[in-house]
């Protein structure tokens, strides 16, 4: 296991910026997931720390030891690639032991580590079939204990999940947790999916235009997010934000009347607040889904226009104009397209956040 350290690292291409500057620490034996949407540069930074991609500048360090300029078989570490890339000819054993066939290992002493790489990720009935006999999840396995067989300090996956269907992406997912706690590595996976990330991560890193906005667990980031874009991208159904102003504030609680409601108030608790507010200012109230209530006394009425019933779990959803969807999440059925609903907002779950988008 090892740490690493990212000092005023910044990826440039001509003129456009990738990565700015930025500064991370993750702790050794530390699954972390970078997460955001594409293009935000999570992939290009997980390159950067492989060795794949020059730095521009700034400094990278593994394991205590400066490693910006060393080419990726000097670092320690492992790549698991969107693609499988394994080599159609050989078998399962083979495709694991190749780069152990490379360094000039022994053919006796690489199969046996093969095997037993094999064994780890319950491929051992499989270990002389070619890639073409496998399943998608199989071949990912394969893929994953090329790496693992050369017992790196670093695990780096770059959306490793992504070819797989829904079933299977589930049943990965799982596997790689497992897999973190065997062999106690330093992990860093990269997805778009915040689930995969909300499920699997001990420390997640939300980037967004090669600006890191928030470092947090998991539990930390949906809570207690500090911005509208990491409250919005954490958490499905992502949370509704609702326009509004601050008609009254004390040290209990917060009121606000909401532009899509025609002015109807709503309460909100001052304990979930991090910043002044005044009155008069305008803002963006955040409610998740399931912190609205049907609510026959409630402010604020809506109609459905679409319902998503899940068995023990139904989504409502009302157009509140400007391409704007409001989503209640309700237990059981009962519901349909165009019923009048009225809904509160429980007070001490509710966030709020000012015009720029920040936490208040």
């Amino acid at each position: 296991m090892k740490s690493i350290q990212l000092s005023q690292v910044t990826k440039s291409f001509g003129v456009h910026d990738v990565i700015r500057p930025l500064d991370l620490e993750i702790e050794a034996g530390q699954f972390t997931v970078f997460v955001g949407p594409s293009g935000c540069g999570k992939s290009t930074l997980l390159r950067l720390i492989a060795g794949l991609e020059e730095t521009t500048a700034g400094q990278i360090d593994i394991g205590g030891r400066d490693v910006t300029r060393l080419p990726p078989v000097d670092r320690d570490v492992a790549m698991v690639f969107q693609s499988y890339a394994l080599y159609p000819h050989m078998s399962v054993g083979e495709n694991i032991a190749f780069g152990l066939k490379i360094a000039g290992m022994p053919k006796a002493e690489r199969v046996a580590k093969a095997r037993e790489t094999a064994a780890t990720l319950k491929l051992e009935g499989l270990f002389d079939r070619k890639p073409k006999a496998l399943s998608g999840g199989q071949r990912q396995r394969v893929a994953i204990g090329r790496a693992i067989v050369k017992n790196p300090s670093i695990f780096l996956f770059d959306e490793p999940l992504s070819n797989l269907d829904a079933e299977l992406r589930v049943q990965m997912r799982q596997e790689l947790v497992r897999l973190h706690q065997e062999v106690k590595a330093t992990m860093i996976y990269v997805t778009h999916d915040q689930v995969e990330a909300m499920t699997m991560a001990e420390k997640i890193v939300v980037l967004r235009a090669g600006e890191i906005e928030q470092v947090g667990s998991p539990l930390e980031l949906y809570e207690n997010p500090r911005n509208m874009f990491v409250a919005g991208f954490i958490g499905s159904p992502k949370m509704n934000f609702l326009k509004g102003q601050v008609v009254a504030c004390d040290n209990e609680a917060r009121e606000i009347s909401l532009d899509a409601f025609e002015g109807r108030k709503i309460q909100v608790s001052a304990k979930r607040g991090v910043g002044p507010l005044a009155v008069g200012q305008s803002v963006k109230v955040g409610v998740r889904p399931q912190h609205f209530q049907v609510d026959p006394d409630g402010p604020l009425s809506v109609t459905t226009s679409t319902i998503e019933a899940l068995g023990n779990l139904t989504y409502l959803y009302a157009d509140m104009g400007s391409d704007q969807l409001l989503c209640v999440e309700t237990r059981g059925p009962g519901f349909r397209v165009g019923d009048a609903l009225r809904l509160s907002v429980n007070p001490a779950e509710a966030l709020i956040f000012d015009e720029t988008g920040l936490r208040v």
